[in-house]
């Protein structure tokens, strides 16, 4: 009898252990939840909190796991071995940081001691900072991995003495991200150098996403705020990078201040601030080499510098050997050199676009200043396609004597050098030089110009534009459906370069040019030629739509663009308008006020 009943209690068991697998891994089963688990981090320690060191919760976590990090300044820089693949490693085999990451982890600062660490936290009520006093970088990231880094302070790294660049540089002051795919958030980087990425490095880290950081005050050799390095798909949304420096110790070149993509593919920069940043030589702002397909869309790229080093490229954006840029809806402004008088030749203040593929739609480029190409320097066989931007107000200079390439002081608005350019419905206007090509200067290109304003650029030989070449290497343009008023003289043709209008506003009164062509090169106006005002609506506040009484009204031609500077479609009527703008009426709607008791 006893062994029966052990038998039945074992086919019992074993029954029930039968059907509770069945249970688990059939349709709908739930299978045991393991939660992640929090830990806390305070100056005091225990019994306040889980630890004193976030580098103690950070080991005793797994994967997964929240640490949670109260207010107050953690500076214990902690010494650990280099990780595996490191480029350039030290002598000693070991590096220095306040935090070492190698798990998926997530760090957020911002916690009180006094509600229990209770969320949400607040960064700005509670600052939360890790300062490494120069003693070694404040945060390493290493590993395929993906943290995530919120409303922390970082300031104080230095990685001198510390490598992890593979040209041998010390990299990453503030932050150094090797192979991870991090998420870093609402933090504030500040005061940290290095050689390169004075304010964060990332290397071989693909999909890193930045959003609403304050980059400031960091300092390199190359890449003062941001550097990214072989590091794909990185995203940038809402960041300010500000006062960021390309000036380190040290002899050499001293390039791109604010962030920086080498070798990284596929970046996308949203809603970003990147301002008054300063570059010795190159790139002030927003800077990609050999880095392909990036796309910046409505970011302020502003007051931008580039000081006194021998020459300079794209104070506030630089593409350089990068293919397939899309720039929509970005104002890039007030970006210029440190002095007129500063040695060398500045090309492109707002944007140099080098031996590259860019398309740019409906950007702002206002106020920015160099010896070539106060608003765009296009140049070394790039390919660039212009749309519904407005470029004014640029200027470039010639005070720098022996200094700069010849020529300078040319193309205020835009400097198309050795390229291929479309350009529709754009606004060039109130741009100044000091040479020739007020508004636009092409030398060795072919370009094509539909539906443009080209308006009261001045300066120079008071050409808006200038055409020119090389007994080898001669410029053709084409333009249609052209305002081309307010110059000294509209366009110049330089002797063996042609130029062919169609359907052009030459203006009259307040907007006449005082000559409308001229130079011993081929000009062919066409059978389309209009002398009349334009009747801009506000053009002393930089509203080129043109009114109802304009001579570029239902005047121009056919010539594949179906739409205006704003959107609207073309035509609007029977024929199509001259100029970047399609008029429509616009009506306004009385307001109704009513009288209360």
């Amino acid at each position: 009898m006893k062994g029966r009943r052990l038998f039945s209690a074992l086919g019992l068991g074993l029954g029930l252990a039968l059907a509770l697998l069945w249970l688990l891994s059939g349709p709908g089963a739930r299978l045991p939840v393991v939660r992640a688990a929090s830990h806390t981090v305070c100056p005091a320690g225990p019994p306040t909190c889980d630890y004193s060191t976030i580098q103690a919760a950070v080991d005793a976590a797994a994967d997964g796991d929240t640490i949670k990090v109260a207010a107050g300044t953690y500076t214990d820089v902690q010494e650990r071995p280099v990780p595996a693949g490191y480029p350039s490693p030290p002598a000693s085999g070991t590096i220095t940081q306040v935090v070492y990451i190698s798990k998926s982890v997530t760090i957020r600062g911002g916690y009180t001691t006094t509600n229990g660490f209770a969320d949400p936290p607040n960064p700005e009520a509670n600052p939360t900072t890790l300062d490494a006093l120069g003693q070694g970088r404040v945060l390493v990231i290493a590993g395929e991995i993906s943290p995530t880094i919120e409303g922390l302070r970082i300031t104080g790294g230095d990685a001198s003495g510390l490598g992890g660049s593979v040209r041998g540089w010390d990299a990453g002051g503030g932050v150094y991200v090797a192979s991870a795919t991090a998420a870093i958030r609402n933090n504030l980087v500040f005061s940290n150098v290095a050689m390169t990425g004075g304010g964060a490095l990332f290397d071989d880290s693909p999909g890193t996403v930045l959003s609403n950081n304050v980059i400031s005050g960091n300092s390199a050799r190359s890449g003062g705020g941001l550097k990214f390095g072989n590091s794909p798909t990185a995203t940038l949304i809402a960041n300010t990078i500000c006062g960021n420096m390309a000036h380190s110790a040290g002899a050499g070149m001293k390039n791109h201040a604010g962030v920086l993509f080498e070798y990284s593919d596929n970046a996308t920069l949203i809603s970003n601030t990147i301002s008054g940043n300063w570059a010795a030589n190159d790139c002030g702002g927003v800077c990609f080499e050999i880095s392909h397909n990036a796309v910046l869309s409505h970011n302020v790229i502003i007051s931008n510098t580039r000081g006194r080093g021998w020459d300079g490229r794209g104070v506030g954006v630089y593409l350089k050997d990068s293919e397939n840029a899309d720039l929509v809806g970005n104002t890039i402004s007030s970006n210029t050199a440190y002095a007129p008088d500063a040695p060398g030749t500045i090309w492109g203040g707002g944007l140099c676009i080098d031996h590259s593929t860019a398309t740019l739609i409906s950007n702002t480029v206002r106020a920015n200043g160099a010896t070539r190409g106060g608003g765009l320097y296009v140049a070394s066989n790039s390919i660039v396609t212009l749309t519904s931007n407005t470029i004014a107000g640029n200027v470039v200079y010639d005070t720098c004597g022996t200094w700069c390439e010849s020529p300078k002081g040319t193309g205020g608005g835009l400097h198309l050098s050795d390229s291929t350019a479309t350009l529709a419905n754009n606004v060039i206007a109130d741009n100044r030089v000091e040479v020739a090509g007020g508004g636009l200067y092409v030398e060795r290109s072919a370009i094509r110009l539909l539906h443009s304003t080209i308006a009261r650029n001045g300066g120079g030989d008071g050409s808006g534009v200038y055409i020119t070449g090389t007994s080898d290497l001669s410029s053709s343009v084409v333009m249609t459906n052209t305002i081309l008023v307010s110059h000294t003289v509209g366009i110049t043709v330089a002797a063996g370069n042609t130029a062919t209008l169609t359907a052009t506003l030459w203006g009259t009164g307040t907007w006449v040019n005082q000559a409308d062509w001229g130079g011993e090169g081929a000009i062919f106006t066409g059978t389309i030629n209009l002398w009349g005002d334009p009747d801009f609506v506000d053009p002393d506040m930089g509203d080129y739509h043109i009114g109802p009484d304009s001579a570029a009204r239902d005047a121009g031609v056919a010539a594949g663009v179906t739409s205006d500077m704003d959107g609207d479609p073309r035509p609007i009527g029977t024929r199509y308008d001259i100029g970047a703008d399609e008029f429509r009426w616009r009506i306004y709607l009385p307001v109704t006020v009513k009288n209360h008791p």
